[in-house]
This record gives structure tokens, C-alpha cells and sequence, in this order.
């Protein structure tokens, strides 16, 4: 989930990307990927060069010396402007709203399956397919396995979360079963 200042800012680099490298929209695209993964692989980075400890002059030395030469200028200029405004933090999240509004102009979303067990591709198609013609857009799925599910399946599409999960509609059925029991208490003792 991001919030409305990451959308903004990554509104404001999508607008700049069609100016300035119009039809480059992919590249920047991928580009900003291989930055996020490196964001989420080495955490000291983003904690080092989003720190307020730092000036903000302090913080573009560091980004320079990683990143100068090494991303698109674009790219290199945008974070220096995201520093000196204090948001390096909400960096990550700039790039994941990015890289959402990019796949939306292409028909395409990312949807989070949460699953038990690891499914074949045969499933992921199938769950990609199901959910891509309900929702018509061509489905990027991600899966994710989280054993406490049980069986089922909950999937996350963007801000939206439908939960399948055999756990929670045991829960649904647990509760039920609590309810009618007490209905039937109420019933019995005044009837």
C-alpha cells in the first residue's frame, strides 16, 4: 500500500519520464526495480542515505557517490530531488507506486497470492487467469506462502484484500456455530 505523497512523487516521475525519454517508460520501469531490490536487499543503504542525522547536502553526497553514473540521470536527479525534500524514506514506496502506474497504462496489476503450499505453474496460471478476467487486466502474480493458512488462498490486489483462506472460514464457521448455540440458550431458557 502506498500512501498519497509516494503517488504524487511517483505521479511526478512518470510525467517527467513521458517529457524527457518519452517511450522509455519500461526502461525506467525496470531500472527503478533493480533500485528497489537493491533498496530491500541492503537496508543500511536506505537508512544511511535517508537519515535526518545527516544534511540534506551530507545525504546528496552519499547518493552521488553510490549513484552517479550508475543510474539514469533522470533517475539521479529525481532522488537528489526526493533528499533534498526530506522523503528518502518513502523512497521505496515512490518506486513501488511508480512501477504500479506504469503496469495500469499497460493493462497489467500485481496481485499478492498468499498461499499454503507452493503452487505449480499450471496453478499460478490458472489463479492469474481467474483473477485477470474478473478484473480485466492482465495479472502479474506473486505468490507467497504462509503455512497458518491451511488450505485456500488470500489475495491481495492493490489496496484490496480477499481472504479464501480455509483458516479463516473456519473462523466464519467457529463463530456461526457460537451464535446459533447461544441463539438456541436464549431460546431454550425463555421458551
Amino acid at each position: 500500500m502506498t500512501s498519497v505523497l509516494e503517488q504524487t512523487y511517483a505521479k511526478a516521475l512518470l510525467e517527467m519520464v513521458d517529457e524527457q525519454l518519452s517511450g522509455a517508460v519500461d526502461e525506467i520501469t525496470a531500472e527503478l526495480q533493480q533500485l528497489l531490490d537493491l533498496t530491500q536487499s541492503e537496508p543500511e543503504l536506505v537508512q544511511l542515505i535517508s537519515t535526518r542525522t545527516m544534511s540534506a547536502a551530507d545525504r546528496a553526497g552519499v547518493i552521488t557517490r553510490v549513484f552517479k553514473g550508475r543510474i539514469t540521470d533522470l533517475i539521479y536527479h529525481f532522488l537528489l530531488t526526493v533528499n533534498e525534500k526530506n522523503r528518502l524514506d518513502q523512497f521505496q514506496g515512490i518506486i513501488r507506486a511508480f512501477v504500479a502506474m506504469a503496469q495500469d497504462r499497460k493493462g497489467m496489476i500485481e496481485v499478492d497470492a498468499y498461499v499454503a503450499t507452493t503452487l505449480n505453474d499450471e496453478g499460478v496460471q490458472q489463479i492469474a487467469s481467474g483473477v485477470g478476467n474478473v478484473i480485466g487486466k492482465q495479472v502479474l502474480l506473486r505468490q507467497h506462502v504462509d503455512p497458518a493458512l491451511i488450505g485456500g488462498l488470500k489475495l491481495r490486489i492493490g489496496d484490496r484484500l480477499i481472504d479464501g483462506s480455509v483458516a479463516v472460514q473456519l473462523k466464519i464457521m467457529r463463530q456461526r456455530m457460537i451464535n446459533t448455540g447461544r441463539d438456541k440458550a436464549r431460546t431454550f431458557t425463555t421458551g
